[in-house]
């Protein structure tokens, strides 16, 4: 029997206190990941607020809230030699707001064994995966509470060695927003598909909902702010909390701080981006203490409107 790298991978994504292997393997975890340093640095809190171009994977209606079109570019690095590079880009349309992204994740070179019992070395590989995907938000055409409603497909491919693997997933959000405004709600569905891969394992279904809290007018003068809180269960793992706090000391930069406790890790994030309003641009940085049971991650990405 062949020693496959498939183990080896999953050993790189175990969750703390998950029961079942489906939701520890490469691509499954790749479906959880954070993309943008906006909601890594808030402790993953997407749900319920659009921060920069990959929170449409995290809520797909809350893509409503972008203005203009965007294109965004981030990647982040692990100490184990695992790479997730993102690029994404959205434009309004004239009923609602498009969204395509690609994402590729690299772990680094595996060592290729023999059989049992000798285990001899018989060359490297590279494992990858990669996942597109096209997204649709609208925002519901009626008064009272802004109501947007948003969808998005993805595929996906695993290699690992000579082996391939692929599959396709559905998510659906809501986001609403009543009138008077400085408080979003969101609701998602992520990760709904057939079973991946040879193996039909079932993907990491997981219903999300979250919370945004803007700072009061009055307050926000002297020190603006919002406050972030998700709460995501996963099929067949368990249950996160995801908390962060955004501080806005200049109109050009903005800080955050964040925590997730639960099937992931209990860690801490922080980061910080800012703007160079002559070009439209956004640059920005996170920090992760620990993210899916690798080391710490360092993420940097850029936001250019157009």
């Amino acid at each position: 029997m062949r020693v496959r790298a498939r183990y080896l991978l999953i050993c790189l994504f175990a969750a703390r206190g998950g029961e079942s292997a489906f939701a520890d393997s490469p691509a499954m975890a790749a479906l959880r990941l954070p993309i943008g340093t906006v909601e890594a640095g808030r402790g993953g809190a997407g749900v319920a607020a659009c921060g920069d171009g990959g929170d449409f994977l995290r809520n797909p209606a809350t893509a409503v809230d972008e203005a203009g079109r965007r294109l965004h570019v981030s990647r982040a690095a692990w100490i184990s030699e695992t790479s997730v590079n993102h690029l994404s880009i959205g434009a309004p349309l004239a009923s609602g707001r498009i969204s395509a992204a690609i994402t590729s994740i690299g772990y680094g070179e595996f060592e290729r064994r023999g059989e049992i019992p000798t285990l001899a070395p018989e060359g490297r590989f590279e494992p990858s995966d990669a996942i597109v995907a096209l997204s649709y938000a609208h925002e519901l055409p009626f008064d009272g509470p802004a109501i947007a409603l948003g969808g998005t497909v993805r595929g996906m491919t695993q290699r690992i060695d000579t082996d391939r693997a692929s599959g396709i997933a559905f998510d659906l959000g809501l986001r609403a927003r009543p009138k008077r405004g400085g408080i979003a709600l969101g609701l998602a569905l992520r990760n709904a598909g057939p079973a991946f891969g040879p193996g039909d394992d079932p993907l990491p279904l997981t219903i999300a909902t979250g919370v945004s809290i803007d700072a009061p007018r009055q307050l926000a003068e002297t020190l603006d702010g919002s406050l972030f809180a998700d709460v995501a269960n996963v099929r067949g793992s368990g249950t996160d909390l995801h908390l962060g706090l955004e501080m806005r000391p200049a109109p050009i930069l903005r800080a955050r701080i964040g925590r997730v406790f639960g099937i992931e890790a209990e860690a801490w994030s922080g980061g910080f981006d800012f703007g160079i309003d002559a070009l439209d641009l956004q640059l920005g940085y996170a920090f992760t203490d620990i993210a899916l049971g690798l080391d710490a991650a360092h993420r940097f990405d850029l936001t250019l409107r157009f």
